[in-house]
Parts: structure tokens; C-alpha cells; sequence
């Protein structure tokens, strides 16, 4: 029972470091949209935004994938 708990204690806090930094990534991305407005005007609204932090999410994810495996799995 004990290593059960140790287990969700080190998960719980995995979890909590994940959500931060991709929390402070979001945050990061969208003062960087913000501040560049003047470029990118057709992302001044918060659906614009919304759609190119996914756009730039995803752009990530099949960049950082192995060639052999499919980027949504």
C-alpha cells in the first residue's frame, strides 16, 4: 500500500510540473502573438489566437515525432 502512494505522489507532482511548463509555454506564445500583432492581424482575436497556439502545437508534435510512427498516436 505504501508504494502505491509513493507512486501517486510521483505522478501527481509529474503531472503538476507538466501542466506548468506548458502553462508558462502558452503564456509565452501568446504575449509573443500579442506583441507582433501588427504582422499578424488576422490573429489579433482570441479565436485566432486559440487556432495558431494549436496550429504551432501540432507543427511541434510531427516535428519532434520518429519518422516511423504516426504523430497522433
Amino acid at each position: 500500500m505504501v508504494h502505491l502512494v509513493e507512486n501517486l505522489v510521483l505522478a501527481s507532482g509529474m503531472v503538476a510540473v507538466t501542466v506548468l511548463v506548458h502553462f508558462w509555454g502558452f503564456i509565452l506564445l501568446t504575449n509573443l502573438m500579442q506583441r507582433s500583432g501588427k504582422r499578424l492581424r488576422p490573429h489579433e482575436h482570441r479565436v485566432g489566437q486559440a487556432a495558431l497556439i494549436l496550429l504551432v502545437d501540432m507543427a511541434i508534435r510531427l516535428g519532434l515525432s520518429d519518422p516511423g510512427r504516426s504523430a497522433l498516436a
